[in-house]
Protein backbone atom coordinates (compact mmCIF):
# COMPACT_ATOMS: atom_id res chain seq x y z
CA UNK A 1 0.00 0.00 0.00
CA UNK A 2 2.79 2.38 1.19
CA UNK A 3 4.95 1.71 -1.74
CA UNK A 4 2.21 2.28 -4.44
CA UNK A 5 1.56 5.63 -2.97
CA UNK A 6 5.05 6.47 -2.59
CA UNK A 7 5.06 5.86 -7.11
CA UNK A 8 1.88 8.09 -7.60
CA UNK A 9 2.88 10.69 -5.36
CA UNK A 10 6.85 10.64 -7.14
CA UNK A 11 4.85 10.41 -10.72
CA UNK A 12 2.81 13.30 -9.99
CA UNK A 13 5.57 15.52 -8.13
CA UNK A 14 8.61 14.77 -10.03
CA UNK A 15 10.78 17.67 -8.62
CA UNK A 16 8.89 18.24 -5.09
CA UNK A 17 8.32 15.17 -4.02
CA UNK A 18 12.14 13.18 -3.69
CA UNK A 19 12.90 16.11 -1.55
CA UNK A 20 10.15 16.07 0.66
CA UNK A 21 10.53 12.54 1.06
CA UNK A 22 13.72 11.60 1.35
CA UNK A 23 14.11 13.98 4.08
CA UNK A 24 11.24 12.91 5.98
CA UNK A 25 12.19 9.33 5.24
CA UNK A 26 15.66 9.86 6.77
CA UNK A 27 14.07 11.76 9.90
CA UNK A 28 12.13 8.55 10.78
CA UNK A 29 15.27 6.28 10.39
CA UNK A 30 17.07 8.52 12.63
CA UNK A 31 14.33 8.80 14.95
CA UNK A 32 12.69 4.91 15.00
CA UNK A 33 15.77 2.95 13.86
CA UNK A 34 16.03 0.09 11.20
CA UNK A 35 12.74 -1.04 11.55
CA UNK A 36 11.23 2.50 10.63
CA UNK A 37 9.41 1.60 7.44
CA UNK A 38 7.27 -1.01 9.07
CA UNK A 39 6.42 1.92 11.68
CA UNK A 40 5.18 4.17 9.44
CA UNK A 41 3.19 1.35 7.18
CA UNK A 42 1.26 0.54 10.42
CA UNK A 43 0.63 4.34 11.16
CA UNK A 44 -0.03 5.35 7.98
CA UNK A 45 -2.59 2.62 6.95
CA UNK A 46 -4.36 2.74 10.67
CA UNK A 47 -4.89 6.42 9.86
CA UNK A 48 -5.87 6.37 6.11
CA UNK A 49 -8.73 4.03 7.85
CA UNK A 50 -9.66 5.91 10.61
CA UNK A 51 -9.84 9.05 7.66
CA UNK A 52 -12.23 6.91 5.57
CA UNK A 53 -14.33 5.67 7.68
CA UNK A 54 -14.65 9.07 9.93
CA UNK A 55 -15.35 10.63 6.43
CA UNK A 56 -18.05 7.97 5.30
CA UNK A 57 -19.71 9.06 9.05
CA UNK A 58 -19.59 12.73 7.76
CA UNK A 59 -21.57 11.77 4.30
CA UNK A 60 -24.31 10.05 6.31
CA UNK A 61 -24.78 12.51 9.16
CA UNK A 62 -23.35 16.19 7.92
CA UNK A 63 -21.45 16.71 10.92
CA UNK A 64 -18.50 15.51 12.60
CA UNK A 65 -18.44 12.61 15.19
CA UNK A 66 -16.97 14.72 18.12
CA UNK A 67 -17.82 17.76 19.31
CA UNK A 68 -15.95 18.98 22.28
CA UNK A 69 -12.13 18.26 23.62
CA UNK A 70 -13.54 15.96 26.42
CA UNK A 71 -14.96 13.49 24.11
CA UNK A 72 -11.31 13.39 21.99
CA UNK A 73 -9.06 13.10 25.34
CA UNK A 74 -11.15 9.81 25.75
CA UNK A 75 -11.13 8.50 22.79
CA UNK A 76 -7.55 9.47 21.10
CA UNK A 77 -4.96 11.33 22.99
CA UNK A 78 -5.08 9.35 26.11
CA UNK A 79 -4.70 6.43 24.40
CA UNK A 80 -0.84 5.74 23.47
CA UNK A 81 -1.36 3.26 21.04
CA UNK A 82 -3.67 4.84 19.02
CA UNK A 83 -1.60 8.29 19.86
CA UNK A 84 2.00 6.67 18.38
CA UNK A 85 0.02 5.29 15.42
CA UNK A 86 -1.82 8.71 14.69
CA UNK A 87 1.48 10.52 14.71
CA UNK A 88 3.74 8.39 11.91
CA UNK A 89 0.23 8.66 9.80
CA UNK A 90 0.00 11.91 9.85
CA UNK A 91 3.19 11.97 9.52
CA UNK A 92 3.07 9.95 6.43
CA UNK A 93 0.96 12.09 4.51
CA UNK A 94 3.09 15.20 4.36
CA UNK A 95 5.02 13.68 1.70
CA UNK A 96 2.68 10.96 0.60
CA UNK A 97 -0.42 13.10 -0.29
CA UNK A 98 -0.16 14.94 -2.99
CA UNK A 99 -2.32 17.71 -2.36
CA UNK A 100 -0.41 18.28 1.28
CA UNK A 101 2.74 17.96 -1.58
CA UNK A 102 0.99 21.22 -3.18
CA UNK A 103 -0.12 22.71 0.27
CA UNK A 104 4.03 21.84 1.21
CA UNK A 105 4.88 23.82 -2.10
CA UNK A 106 3.03 26.71 -1.18
CA UNK A 107 4.31 27.49 1.92
CA UNK A 108 8.01 26.54 0.15
CA UNK A 109 7.29 29.25 -2.46
CA UNK A 110 5.03 32.55 -0.46
CA UNK A 111 6.23 32.00 3.27
CA UNK A 112 9.20 31.00 3.48
CA UNK A 113 11.28 33.72 1.96
CA UNK A 114 9.65 36.14 4.49
CA UNK A 115 11.39 34.70 7.39
CA UNK A 116 14.65 36.66 7.05
CA UNK A 117 17.69 35.59 9.34
CA UNK A 118 18.03 35.80 12.93
CA UNK A 119 14.11 35.75 13.28
CA UNK A 120 12.11 34.18 16.65
CA UNK A 121 9.50 32.25 15.49
CA UNK A 122 6.86 30.87 17.53
CA UNK A 123 4.86 27.32 16.65
CA UNK A 124 1.30 27.24 18.22
CA UNK A 125 0.44 23.28 18.54
CA UNK A 126 3.17 22.73 17.21
CA UNK A 127 2.42 18.73 17.53
CA UNK A 128 5.22 16.18 16.10
CA UNK A 129 7.12 19.50 15.19
CA UNK A 130 6.69 18.47 11.57
CA UNK A 131 6.29 22.17 10.12
CA UNK A 132 8.85 23.56 11.55
CA UNK A 133 11.54 21.31 11.29
CA UNK A 134 10.70 21.37 7.62
CA UNK A 135 10.99 25.70 8.21
CA UNK A 136 14.28 24.95 10.13
CA UNK A 137 15.82 22.99 7.16
CA UNK A 138 14.86 25.95 4.82
CA UNK A 139 16.23 28.88 7.32
CA UNK A 140 18.93 27.79 9.13
CA UNK A 141 19.53 31.05 10.92
CA UNK A 142 16.29 31.53 13.10
CA UNK A 143 15.10 30.11 16.68
CA UNK A 144 11.90 28.42 17.24
CA UNK A 145 9.71 27.91 20.39
CA UNK A 146 7.21 25.22 20.16
CA UNK A 147 3.95 25.26 22.14
CA UNK A 148 1.91 22.08 22.50
CA UNK A 149 -0.43 21.01 25.37
CA UNK A 150 0.55 17.43 24.92
CA UNK A 151 3.52 16.78 26.98
CA UNK A 152 4.05 13.85 24.88
CA UNK A 153 4.06 15.61 22.02
CA UNK A 154 6.91 18.46 23.30
CA UNK A 155 8.63 14.88 24.57
CA UNK A 156 8.41 13.44 21.28
CA UNK A 157 9.32 16.81 19.24
CA UNK A 158 12.25 17.40 21.59
CA UNK A 159 13.67 13.73 20.95
CA UNK A 160 13.48 14.90 17.01
CA UNK A 161 15.21 18.49 17.41
CA UNK A 162 17.96 16.35 19.73
CA UNK A 163 18.55 13.64 17.07
CA UNK A 164 18.32 15.80 14.09
CA UNK A 165 20.85 18.25 15.66
CA UNK A 166 18.53 21.29 16.23
CA UNK A 167 18.44 21.62 20.32
CA UNK A 168 19.86 24.71 20.25
CA UNK A 169 17.24 26.30 17.55
CA UNK A 170 14.13 24.90 19.42
CA UNK A 171 12.71 25.73 22.50
CA UNK A 172 9.69 23.46 23.59
CA UNK A 173 7.31 24.41 26.02
CA UNK A 174 4.31 22.31 27.33
CA UNK A 175 1.20 25.04 27.18
CA UNK A 176 -2.10 26.03 25.67
CA UNK A 177 -1.85 27.59 22.67
CA UNK A 178 -4.74 29.31 23.39
CA UNK A 179 -3.47 31.11 26.33
CA UNK A 180 0.29 31.01 26.06
CA UNK A 181 2.25 34.03 26.49
CA UNK A 182 5.64 34.38 25.22
CA UNK A 183 8.18 37.10 27.40
CA UNK A 184 8.45 39.03 23.79
CA UNK A 185 6.41 39.09 20.61
CA UNK A 186 8.10 37.24 18.07
CA UNK A 187 9.33 38.21 14.53
CA UNK A 188 6.88 35.58 12.91
CA UNK A 189 4.57 33.03 13.67
CA UNK A 190 3.50 29.22 12.43
CA UNK A 191 -0.03 27.47 13.45
CA UNK A 192 -0.93 24.53 11.54
CA UNK A 193 -4.01 22.19 11.40
CA UNK A 194 -5.11 22.63 14.63
CA UNK A 195 -8.32 25.21 14.34
CA UNK A 196 -10.39 21.94 13.58
CA UNK A 197 -9.18 20.13 16.66
CA UNK A 198 -10.35 23.24 18.84
CA UNK A 199 -13.86 24.18 20.08
CA UNK A 200 -12.81 27.77 19.82
CA UNK A 201 -10.65 28.23 16.88
CA UNK A 202 -11.00 31.97 16.71
CA UNK A 203 -9.21 31.99 20.38
CA UNK A 204 -5.99 30.22 18.59
CA UNK A 205 -6.09 33.15 15.81
CA UNK A 206 -6.33 36.01 18.32
CA UNK A 207 -3.66 34.47 20.23
CA UNK A 208 -1.12 33.81 17.47
CA UNK A 209 -1.97 37.78 16.64
CA UNK A 210 -1.15 38.58 19.89
CA UNK A 211 2.52 36.41 20.08
CA UNK A 212 3.61 38.32 17.35
CA UNK A 213 5.05 41.79 16.43
CA UNK A 214 2.80 44.35 14.36
CA UNK A 215 3.38 43.59 10.16
CA UNK A 216 4.55 40.33 11.25
CA UNK A 217 4.09 37.24 9.01
CA UNK A 218 2.16 34.20 9.57
CA UNK A 219 1.20 30.93 8.31
CA UNK A 220 -1.67 28.86 9.04
CA UNK A 221 -3.26 25.93 7.81
CA UNK A 222 -6.71 24.40 8.39
CA UNK A 223 -8.75 21.11 7.37
CA UNK A 224 -12.31 21.92 5.92
CA UNK A 225 -15.00 19.18 5.75
CA UNK A 226 -12.89 16.53 6.45
CA UNK A 227 -14.05 14.15 9.45
CA UNK A 228 -11.32 12.61 11.81
CA UNK A 229 -11.64 11.12 14.86
CA UNK A 230 -10.37 14.37 16.51
CA UNK A 231 -11.63 17.11 14.44
CA UNK A 232 -14.30 19.04 15.95
CA UNK A 233 -14.66 22.41 14.21
CA UNK A 234 -16.22 22.16 11.32
CA UNK A 235 -15.50 24.25 8.03
CA UNK A 236 -17.63 24.44 5.18
CA UNK A 237 -16.10 27.40 3.17
CA UNK A 238 -12.61 28.90 2.51
CA UNK A 239 -14.51 32.56 3.48
CA UNK A 240 -15.34 31.52 7.33
CA UNK A 241 -11.50 30.86 7.68
CA UNK A 242 -10.80 34.30 6.06
CA UNK A 243 -13.27 35.67 8.60
CA UNK A 244 -11.74 34.44 11.59
CA UNK A 245 -8.55 35.48 10.34
CA UNK A 246 -9.09 39.39 9.48
CA UNK A 247 -11.49 38.92 12.94
CA UNK A 248 -7.96 38.61 14.60
CA UNK A 249 -6.24 41.14 13.07
CA UNK A 250 -4.79 39.84 10.22
CA UNK A 251 -4.39 40.83 6.64
CA UNK A 252 -4.86 38.06 4.01
CA UNK A 253 -1.84 38.27 1.94
CA UNK A 254 -2.81 34.88 -0.22
CA UNK A 255 -4.48 31.47 0.08
CA UNK A 256 -4.13 28.19 -1.02
CA UNK A 257 -7.10 25.30 -1.12
CA UNK A 258 -5.42 22.35 -1.82
CA UNK A 259 -7.85 18.79 -2.76
CA UNK A 260 -7.03 15.40 -3.85
CA UNK A 261 -6.84 15.20 -7.45
CA UNK A 262 -9.41 12.54 -7.33
CA UNK A 263 -12.07 12.85 -4.93
CA UNK A 264 -14.81 10.61 -5.03
CA UNK A 265 -17.18 11.83 -7.66
CA UNK A 266 -20.60 11.50 -5.28
CA UNK A 267 -19.03 12.96 -2.41
CA UNK A 268 -21.13 15.15 -0.35
CA UNK A 269 -18.32 17.04 0.68
CA UNK A 270 -15.12 18.37 -0.41
CA UNK A 271 -11.94 17.43 1.72
CA UNK A 272 -9.26 20.17 1.51
CA UNK A 273 -6.54 21.49 3.23
CA UNK A 274 -5.65 25.02 2.84
CA UNK A 275 -3.27 27.39 3.62
CA UNK A 276 -2.64 30.96 4.47
CA UNK A 277 -0.10 33.60 4.55
CA UNK A 278 -0.82 36.59 6.52
CA UNK A 279 0.33 39.70 7.91
CA UNK A 280 -0.08 40.93 11.61
CA UNK A 281 -2.28 44.44 10.60
CA UNK A 282 -0.87 47.72 12.34
CA UNK A 283 -4.01 49.09 12.71
CA UNK A 284 -7.29 48.76 11.93
CA UNK A 285 -6.70 49.42 7.75
CA UNK A 286 -3.36 48.83 6.83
Amino acid sequence: MLTGELKRSRQQHPILFPQLAETMLGWAEEALGKNYVSTLIDGYIAFVMDVNQQQLKYEETGKYESHSYAEVYDRTYSQREFMEKYHWGVYVTTFLWEHHLRLHAYYLREFLPLITEGQQLVDLGAGSGIWHFLTLQHSKNIHVTAVDISPTSVAAAGRMAQRLGLSAQTDYVCADAITYQGAQPYDSGISCFLLEHLENPQGLLDNLARQIKARSYAFITAALTAAEVDHIFEMRRESELVQMVEKAGFRLCSLYSATPLTPRPRAKFLARSVGMVLQKRANDIW
